[in-house]
């Protein structure tokens, strides 16, 4: 690993791992019912993760991101639940159908941006919703399939590896640690990326696009990855996920309004452009639900129950973090526990992550270095 990948490790990442290992625990410490709800808070994790490595880091808003995930999970139920193909399989291609979808979306992507943008890729869950209906014989329409597809949680049987099996105790705590592991794997590769040079030059696109350009470099090829990577790890999750204890296939779960609503939000709480930001808001959403279902009472007044008002919650908590820390929680909690990483001379979305060159000015930087003869004047060319 490079110096700049393992720049500012001790604190933050020691406490980072001290929490990974925490949640791994979990199936020590809790009943099977609340381990379900924990997989489906990883599962939201991961979608919000995905969908910041490409929103997060270019500025292209996409409020459909439930499209990519839907586009896995039914790909993966489809081919397992109707014609039988082995989750080996069917995960893989509905990971490499997913990433198509992400390029037929983001290539036009690159003509529209700001709100027009997120007006488009806000109808597209819409009009995957509305296929579902059309098509009710291969997607069975409102209702979902009848079965559940293969768990990835038993051995041996008809289609090798894995097989389906009741939703034992022992199959969930099985789910969890697929889905830990999957969480694990998603959030090195990605956060890898988003640390390399062309992570860089993400942010870089976010902060000036124009600037990128006259560093000699071409931001749409950039763009188009980024959203074809995020497509097709949302792709991944959502194929995960159906195959979970936690998920099915079934449009109330997997092109739910709230869902690519509930990305974003938690998303901004947590920090944008970070990785980790979406992991942590989506853990406190995910876990002021639980807290809430475990000590669940009712509200006087409101005929509501406090589960119930949880996402109002969630929502006026993240308009108090957007006025007053826009940055989101993840990278004010590092200020102020690490000042000497905040520039009090530059606005947040201009200071760089570890406290030096903002992503704007290490691409130029990075480019210049490419550049040849970069050192001698231009007389000794001629």
């Amino acid at each position: 690993m490079s110096d700049g990948f393992l720049r500012g490790l001790p604190r933050r990442y020691y406490l980072g791992l001290v929490f990974l290992v925490a949640l791994g625990l979990s199936p020590v410490v809790t009943t099977q019912t609340q381990l379900i709800t924990i997989i489906g808070i990883l599962y939201l994790m991961m979608f919000a993760m995905t969908w910041d490595v490409a929103s997060g880091y270019t500025g292209q808003l996409n409020l459909g991101h439930a499209a990519f995930i839907a586009v896995g999970g039914y790909t993966t139920a489809i081919l397992n639940i109707t014609h039988g193909v082995s989750p080996l399989v069917s995960i893989p291609v509905a990971m490499v159908l997913s990433g198509l979808a992400g390029l037929a979306i983001g290539i036009p992507a690159l003509r529209i941006r700001g709100a027009y943008l997120a007006l488009v890729t806000l109808v597209i869950p819409t009009i995957f919703f509305q296929i579902v209906i059309l098509f009710d014989g291969v997607f069975k329409g409102s209702f979902g399939f009848k079965s559940p597809p293969t768990s990835l949680a038993g051995t041996g049987g008809s289609t090798g590896a894995l097989v389906t099996v009741n939703r034992s105790a022992m199959a969930t705590i099985i789910d969890f640690y697929i889905s830990y592991a999957v969480l694990l794997v998603l959030f090195l590769a990605l956060f890898a990326y988003t640390r390399s040079d062309s992570g860089r030059i993400l942010s870089a696109i976010r902060e000036d696009e124009d600037a990128v350009v006259a560093a000699g470099i071409a931001p749409a090829k950039h763009k188009v990855f980024a959203f074809v990577l995020s497509a097709m790890t949302a792709g991944l999750a959502g194929a995960l996920f159906v195959h979970s204890t936690a998920g099915f296939p079934h449009p109330d779960q997997l092109l739910a309004d709230t869902l690519s609503l509930n990305i974003v939000i938690v998303s901004v709480l947590g920090g944008l452009g970070t990785i980790i930001g979406p992991m942590v808001g989506a853990l406190l959403f995910g876990g002021l639900q639980f807290v809430a279902g475990e000590f669940d009472v009712a509200l006087p007044m409101l005929e509501q129950t406090l589960s119930d008002v949880i996402p109002v919650v969630l929502f006026v908590l993240g308009m108090v973090v957007v006025y007053y820390r826009p940055e989101g929680l993840v990278p004010a909690l590092l200020q102020r526990s690490e000042p000497e990483l905040e520039d009090p001379t530059r606005r947040p979305s201009e200071t760089a992550a570890d406290g030096g060159t903002t992503p704007v000015e290490q691409v130029a930087e990075k480019q210049a270095e490419s550049l040849p003869n970069s050192g001698q004047s231009q007389d000794n060319e001629y």
